[in-house]
């Protein structure tokens, strides 16, 4: 069962827990998180998607967040991460805002269930 607790810890915590969890370090140009996992993650995600139970921004966002914490730096540069990392959840364009969370939703490894309020 997929715990979804939003709030309680900020999303770069989150990253940092689940980097811990699964025993993976970055130290500048190691994956974040395995193959595995990325797959299962993005596979997830696209499901959601066609199912409609994400908006396109969230599920880009999350995406792009989910590759960004795969590929680290090889992954856009540092300059679009801290943008995308600081687009608030109240933006004035209701999708940017909903491509933020899910940018920080991926980037922080949670379960793109969390997205959709419902457990995988």
């Amino acid at each position: 069962m997929t715990s979804c607790r939003h709030g309680a810890t900020s999303n770069k915590r989150r990253g940092v827990l689940l980097r811990s969890f699964i025993g993976i370090s970055h130290d500048g140009g190691d994956a974040m998180i395995d193959d595995a996992t990325f797959i299962e993650y993005m596979d997830r995600v696209n499901a959601l998607r066609e199912s409609n139970m994400v908006t396109a921004g969230l599920w880009n966002g999350y995406r792009n967040g989910l590759r960004r914490l795969r590929f680290g730096e090889g992954f856009g540069t540092e300059a679009q991460h801290v943008l995308r990392m600081t687009i608030p959840l109240d933006d004035p364009d209701p999708s940017r805002g909903e491509y933020g969370r899910g940018y920080r939703a991926g980037y922080s490894g949670e379960d793109p269930a969390c997205l959709a309020g419902q457990d995988a």
